[in-house]
């Protein structure tokens, strides 16, 4: 495109192209982060210096029609905008390079100093003409020093080339020499612009390495989610570990999404985490973040604002929840949780962690109100960290803190207690005994829970073969980590032989939701443990949204029926026909039913009419060690 024989064309492209990239830096600018900031200053100097450059050349190409001083400011603006793209994307080469170690003080002095030197310079232009002036016959006239833009561009590269090659051992080969690349770019171009004054092409240089940049370096660092909007997990903890002042960090979950995904459609998640999104940016602007799996946050130095969201949150799930719209299959369980960070204290995974146990804490006691730390929750995360280190020191099969006990489970046929279910305890430990729920929740989230699974395996084997006259069979629990382990098949058939068992005197409960994602890997695991002999109960049946289907394809020998369906079948006469038509229903497939959580006599002759199998609960024996376990089955059979 021809502009009184200037080529405007580039220039006209790289301000429209870097107002876009500039806006989308904007929306995910962190005040506190200031390699977000040098980077957003460069493409908001790249916008302005191409749309500078073109109105520049106008008042050149018509400078008897406009005034003297709007001719000067213009052209002047577009010098300080020129320069001020080399300048801010040096400070972003500095502030990366020095993210490694170090203090990056003396360059920014440096690159300061220059900088100030040409504004300087800029203003004595006005008087001067030393850069440019315009002359009232002549017009545009270029002084002796029209081209100190290229020298301190040089010098600017500079300031962005010798950093990074000194960090270079530092940092990723693919980051050192993108860095050294984006500087020969704008060379390049540059040299054309030199050499063909009338080809605009300075904004066109300064886009380029802005966006080279921004797609192989900046975009790392704001990373968006697609569905939400919000800037990712990667971004916040950016924020947390660069911040400069004190602040609050908020998470609010989703407690049962994944549960809840299985049964919606996918355009009606996307529409419902959409919806709270957008509810939690109306309060927060750029400081809300999606952290995945139905997890948000929000940062603020109010805590009272923080808890307004909560409150917020709370509302936004009760209107989800009554709105037809969404078609869920469940009501949706949420939790909140809020914690300081000092500004000593720059570690995300410290602060995530504590608002995780917080959210945990909620969970098990059922509070949708927010969690705010206090003194006891600082005192429950340091519980968890010792149960952490005694899990990880009597995770063995020697170890006489973490035992294995048993349940008895009754047979109606035989008339005896012919199996027995694993039960982990941890007893007699520097702290007491510690509840299940509590150290399983801790080796959960501290990688250890396939790690404990493994070992009450071997502790149950090794109990079967020290009572082989005496121990039939002995059901043990399985998670997801340990089923979708690819050894797992070899584990457990060798722990097995180890201990001179047999496969039949081994049985696995898994639950359903082990199938969610992983259900190939799982059946596969199955029928080869199957082949073997090992058999299968399906734990838990009547806690969630149990898929018959699954059910009876599965290779499961057993159906284990929770205690809720127990207690349905006293509450009415509907409960019970339910109940009896489910018994009925694994019979013609050839299953058998186990009821656990008897603890009545009522309930005892309840399930006993619906025809069950196999009884498990108070009524008949609670968990035993494993030397009372043992007198109990020499008594009872």
């Amino acid at each position: 495109m021809l502009y009184f024989d200037y080529y405007i064309l580039a220039e006209i492209s790289s301000c429209i192209f870097s107002a876009l990239l500039c806006y989308n830096v904007f929306t995910t600018l962190s005040p506190s982060e200031s390699k977000q900031r040098c980077f957003f200053y460069g493409s908001l100097a790249t916008f302005l210096a191409s749309g500078l450059d073109v109105l520049s050349v106008y008042c050149i190409s018509n400078w008897q029609n406009i005034p003297y001083a709007v001719c000067m400011l213009v052209s002047s603006a577009y010098f300080i905008s020129l320069i001020s793209v080399p300048y801010y994307m040096a400070k972003y080469a500095i502030e990366v390079a020095y993210s490694y170690g170090g203090s990056p003080k003396h360059w920014h002095a440096f690159s300061n100093t220059v900088y100030a030197g040409f504004l300087v310079l800029l203003v004595i232009n006005v008087f001067t003409g030393l850069i440019f002036s315009f002359n009232r016959q002549l017009g545009y006239v270029r002084g002796p020093l029209t081209h100190v833009t290229y020298f301190l561009s040089f010098i600017f590269m500079l300031c962005t080339v010798v950093p990074i090659i000194r960090h270079k051992d530092s940092m990723a080969r693919r980051l050192y020499f993108i860095f050294l690349f984006y500087p020969v770019i704008a060379a390049l171009i540059l040299s054309v612009q030199f050499f063909f004054p009338k080809i605009l092409l300075t904004g066109a240089a300064s886009f380029a390495t802005l966006l080279l940049a921004y797609v192989s370096i900046q975009s790392d660092m704001l990373e968006y989610d697609l569905i939400t909007g919000l800037v990712t997990e990667h971004s916040l903890k950016k924020r947390v570990e660069n911040k400069t002042e004190s602040g609050y960090l908020g998470v609010f979950a989703l407690d049962n999404i994944s549960t809840i995904q299985n049964f919606m459609e996918v355009s009606d998640l996307n529409k419902m985490l959409l919806f709270i999104g957008k509810e939690l940016s109306g309060m927060f602007k750029h400081d809300t973040f999606y952290l995945g799996s139905g997890r948000f946050a929000a940062f603020s130095d109010d805590l009272a604002k923080i808890q307004a969201a909560g409150t917020s949150f709370n509302d936004s799930i009760v209107k989800i929840n009554r709105n037809m719209d969404f078609n869920l299959p469940m009501a949706i369980d949420n939790y909140s949780a809020v914690a300081e960070i000092s500004r000593g204290d720059k570690s995300y995974n410290n602060v995530i962690e504590l608002i995780n146990s917080m959210i945990s804490t909620s969970r098990i006691h059922s509070d949708h109100n927010m969690r705010i730390c206090d003194e006891s929750v600082l005192l429950n995360i340091e519980r968890k960290r010792f149960i952490f280190k005694i899990l990880k020191r009597e995770l063995n099969v020697d170890s006489s803190k973490y035992q294995v006990w048993f349940q008895p489970i009754y047979s109606i046929e035989n008339g005896k207690f012919m199996h027995m279910e694993a039960l982990s305890r941890l007893k007699d430990t520097e702290i007491g005994d510690i509840p299940p729920q509590e150290f399983v929740e801790v080796a959960e989230n501290r990688g250890l829970i396939e790690k404990l699974g493994f070992t009450m395996f071997e502790k149950v084997c090794k109990f079967i073969s020290e009572n082989k006259k005496i121990v039939g069979a002995i059901s043990v629990n399985f998670s997801v980590h340990q089923m979708t382990n690819p050894d797992v098949v070899n584990i457990v058939l060798s722990t097995i032989k180890k201990f001179g068992i047999k496969p039949q005197n081994i049985i696995m409960e898994i639950t359903e939701s082990i199938f969610i994602d992983n259900y190939e890997v799982v059946l596969r695991n199955m029928k080869s443990l199957s082949k073997e002999g090992i058999r299968f109960y399906l734990d838990d049946f009547g806690t969630g949204y149990s898929n018959l289907a699954n059910v009876v394809s599965l290779p499961f020998n057993t159906i284990k029926i929770d205690r809720s369906l127990v207690l349905m079948m006293e509450e009415s006469s509907k409960g019970v026909s339910l109940f009896n038509k489910l018994a009925g229903i694994f019979k013609e497939q050839g299953l058998k039913i186990l009821v656990e959580g008897v603890e009545t006599q009522p309930q005892n002759e309840l399930v006993c009419k619906a025809g069950v199998d196999y009884i498990q609960g108070f009524l008949y024996s609670r968990p035993l060690s494993a030397e009372a376990c043992i007198e109990f089955l020499k008594q009872k059979n």
